[in-house]
């Protein structure tokens, strides 16, 4: 009975002291870690104190006023250079033009603004070699949909979508 009482708190006792030797090399690690950070911010606060007065000799007024006599030239504003909210003119209406047309006064515009494109001829593309055949041309109109075709999700008697389960 002694030898297992005696093995037990033997065991306890290396157990605390591999759980103290634990928590210590955590509490050196986080107190490296914290002066490393405190010297980041030291560093950080001696920038901004360093960016602080750089701004401070940047914005005198003095210098200023001189960097815009020799560059600039700007002049004090004149009140009669304010406008009111009236003098601004309305936005145009709403035309309503049919899907495709286009806007009055822009005809010739992309004619001027983009090159016109040349259809590409078989075997042109890199890809493709040149005694292959042209990839066939699919158009939306050889193929209605039919308004039945695409099925409504499911739903209760009250409209919400059902519950899904998700397997775990």
């Amino acid at each position: 009975m002694i030898g297992r009482t005696t093995f037990l708190w033997l065991l306890l006792a290396a157990l605390a002291g591999y759980g103290l030797f634990q928590v210590k090399y955590q509490v050196v690690s986080l107190e490296e870690e914290l002066a490393r950070l405190n010297a980041a911010t030291l560093r950080e606060q001696n920038q901004i104190h360093v960016l602080e007065a750089e701004w401070s000799y940047l914005n005198q007024p003095q210098r200023l006023e001189e960097l815009n006599e020799r560059f600039v030239h700007l002049k004090p504003i004149n009140p009669v250079q304010f406008a009111s909210i009236a003098s601004i003119p309305m936005r145009p209406e709403r035309l309503d033009i049919e899907p495709g047309a286009r806007l009055p006064g822009t005809e010739g515009m992309i004619a001027r603004m983009a090159p016109p494109r040349r259809p590409a001829l078989p075997g042109t593309n890199p890809g493709q070699p040149r005694d292959a055949a042209p990839a066939p041309v699919y158009s939306a109109a050889a193929a209605p949909i039919a308004p039945n075709a695409i099925p409504k999700p499911p739903t209760i008697s009250g409209g919400s979508i059902l519950p899904v389960s998700v397997p775990r």
